[in-house]
């Protein structure tokens, strides 16, 4: 859509009231421009649309919207709206003058934020979503288009007015933004909300977005395949962001309230919280002061439970003891109660029998394997060596011996590691996915820190070309980016370094 806007040369005073000063920024249905208020002598903002514009009829309706919304989202991280104004010669809303440009320009500029600044900006953006989501608003086109930045405040603007389809390059990876019941045709929802959430927030953490765009087709991604950068992402964010990006609405969360606290819950952070730049080292906060925090929301809840529950105690103490005096004095009622207490036993054990955990079908074993201080490997993953010793074989005679000098060296090793996650049931989707497609693969666990990781691993294969050939298939076949691991082989056994982790497959 071609936006139009006022020239503040030729109209310099809009309603004889506002004096234009200059453009802030593009956005969709309008420009926004700095202006005075004469009245109030304060600047504003001042989102204008011609009356010539060829999308006048349909975009007044957005306005309006936007102005009726604007009543119920007073909120500091969503961005002010003070009224609407209809003059002869264009409609313009009067709204709070915030400098900030939009995140899809910084994503222009910037393609990763650091782990901090990532945190920070999803935080200010999920409390403005949520106290939306609280008052029963949905954002018609959360993206970043209409994410403002400017230093670390942000502001949550354009709820009414949906996405515009133009043949502009941008509105590709915006549409990647939109979840999939909506780009079928569906209204947007809270949790339509949360699917644009989670892109967002993998955008800004992973520094691209979950999917490959497709540009030849009708959809703009494919959401049946796992997100190609989810080990850029923290292992206590992937289980957060891979729920947020479910294909079912029903699997989402309802909403970003809990989306929110959610991810609050899962980095141990609270508002304005700040963390260390390289988020591969990060760690949330010290014991001490989280299980003190958690133990004073625990006794003051304690606390109010117990004053809500004394009168119905008392209640159900004076019930239960008339209830008592009746069975005791009542054979047939003593009777009664065994039977049926032998009755809920039986149940119980039968249901317990039911559900006993099957060991994994698809678990192998191997050998324990160690990780090694980092040589330089070919994919940049974990380097592995083998903790258990060679099979030994025969010596040749000595006549027969040949210089060590003159030996054929042996061929080196390689693991292709296909991905690595916190949760072991996405680790055995994958596992089930490769061995239909024929890549004989096996999950390996690896526990360092106290944090469990599996991984999806496929190989020993011999040579480097053979383990490059692999990973190609991979990338064409499973549109995955794998890793390739070099293995190198200890001739005597030795104890491991303080600092070895152990891999062991699930048995």
């Amino acid at each position: 859509m071609q936006n139009y806007s006022p020239d503040p040369s030729a109209a310099p005073v809009l309603s004889e009231r506002y004096e234009v000063i200059h453009r802030l920024r593009e956005e969709s249905w309008g420009e926004v421009w700095l202006a005075r208020d004469r009245l109030l002598g304060a600047e504003v903002g001042l989102k204008v649309l011609p009356r010539e514009a060829p999308e006048w009829t349909a975009a007044q309706d957005y306005y309006n919207q936007e102005a009726l919304q604007a009543l119920r989202l007073r909120h500091p991280k969503i961005l002010g709206l003070f009224h609407l104004e209809r003059t002869a010669a264009c409609l313009f809303l009067v709204q709070e003058a915030f400098g900030g440009e939009s995140l899809l320009t910084q994503f222009s500029r910037q393609q990763r934020f650091s782990l901090p600044q990532a945190l920070n900006l999803l935080e200010q953006l999920s409390q403005a979503l949520a106290f939306a989501h609280q008052r029963g608003v949905v954002h018609q086109a959360l993206n970043p288009l209409n994410l403002l930045v400017q230093g670390e405040e942000v502001r949550l603007a354009n709820f009414a007015f949906p996405r515009e389809d133009d043949v502009q390059m941008h509105t590709l990876e915006l549409k990647a933004y939109d979840a999939a019941e909506v780009i079928y045709g569906d209204p947007p929802t809270a949790a339509s909300n949360v699917f644009s959430l989670g892109v967002l927030a993998f955008r800004l953490v992973a520094g691209s977005l979950p999917y490959a765009l497709t540009f030849d087709e009708p959809f703009p991604y494919r959401v049946e395949t796992l997100p190609a950068d989810l080990d850029e992402v923290p292992l206590s964010l992937q289980n957060l962001l891979l729920r947020c990006l479910a294909v079912d609405p029903e699997e989402r969360f309802p909403d970003a309230t809990v989306f929110l606290s959610q991810l609050r819950q899962a980095q141990e952070l609270k508002p304005g919280d700040r963390q260390p730049e390289d988020y591969q080292a990060w760690e949330p906060q010290k014991a001490g002061a989280v299980w003190k925090s958690r133990a004073a929301r625990a006794g003051a809840l304690m606390a109010r439970v117990w004053q809500w529950s004394q009168p119905l105690a008392h209640k159900v103490k004076g019930a239960a003891v008339r209830a008592g005096g009746a069975f005791l004095a009542s054979p047939r009622r003593q009777l009664w109660g065994l039977g049926l207490a032998g009755l809920i036993l039986l149940l119980l054990w039968v249901g317990f029998r039911m559900n006993r955990p099957t060991p994994f079908p698809e678990a192998v074993k191997f050998a324990a394997v160690a990780l090694a201080p980092p040589p330089a490997t070919t994919g940049g993953g974990p380097p592995l060596r083998e903790t258990a010793e060679p099979p030994a074989t025969p010596a040749p005679p000595a006549a027969a011996a040949a210089p060590p000098e003159a030996a054929k060296p042996k061929e080196e090793r390689y693991l292709v590691v296909a991905g690595s996650y916190a949760s072991q049931k996405q680790a055995q989707t994958l596992l089930q996915k490769l061995k239909r497609d024929n890549f004989k693969a096996r999950i390996v666990s690896r526990t360092a820190a106290g944090k469990t990781q599996y991984l999806v691993q496929i190989g020993p294969v011999t040579g480097n070309m053979a383990a490059e050939d692999l990973a190609k298939r991979l990338k064409s076949q499973e549109k995955i980016t794998p890793k390739i691991v070099k293995m190198t082989t200890k001739t005597k056994p030795a104890k491991p370094a303080p600092d070895t982790v152990s891999l062991r497959s699930r048995q």
